[in-house]
């Protein structure tokens, strides 16, 4: 049923199945793996370091290929360096997957997504949950010298 969306759906005199198509066309090898590929990702937006895991790519290569998705507007550009796939691009993925990737292939990139998930994964609560960080050295701030002094300060002048 989600599949026939597609087929039903028209632009003028233009399927929105080969319109997707005649964009996707335009891509290289790689970045067509990744574009069908990004149908594992289950959550509504995703970074490059995952879209990475999924096509076995360093990460600046996996930015370059969502760079070039998202020229062709096949991936929708997020806050925070995130990026989302919806709607019918989603379900065009979707068979896109399912007609040009083995069973097996499927599942190896979603093993590499997961795999991939688990060190950025923390506990419930914490900030940043759920995103990858890399490693910062910035020193953290200290305490104020006199953490009092601000808060004396603005009931003083309130009573004034």
């Amino acid at each position: 049923m989600r599949a026939r969306r597609l087929d039903a759906l028209t632009a003028g005199d233009l399927q929105m199945r080969a319109a997707i198509g005649s964009s996707v066309d335009q891509l290289g090898p790689s970045t067509r793996q990744l574009s069908r590929r990004l149908a594992l990702v289950e959550d509504p937006t995703f970074v490059a370091g995952l879209a990475a895991a999924l096509v076995g790519a360093p990460r600046w290569r996996a930015e370059d290929m969502l760079d070039e998705l998202a020229d062709l507007d096949l991936v929708q550009p997020a806050a925070g360096n995130r990026y989302a796939l919806r709607g019918l691009l989603r379900l065009y993925a979707e068979a896109e997957l399912a007609a040009h990737e083995p069973p097996a292939a499927r599942e190896a990139a979603r093993a590499a997504a997961d795999r991939w998930r688990v060190p950025m994964s923390s506990s419930p609560g914490r900030p940043g949950a759920g995103v990858r960080r890399r490693s910062r050295r910035f020193p953290s701030p200290g305490r104020p010298a006199r953490p009092g002094l601000l808060r004396g300060t603005r009931r003083a002048a309130a009573r004034g």
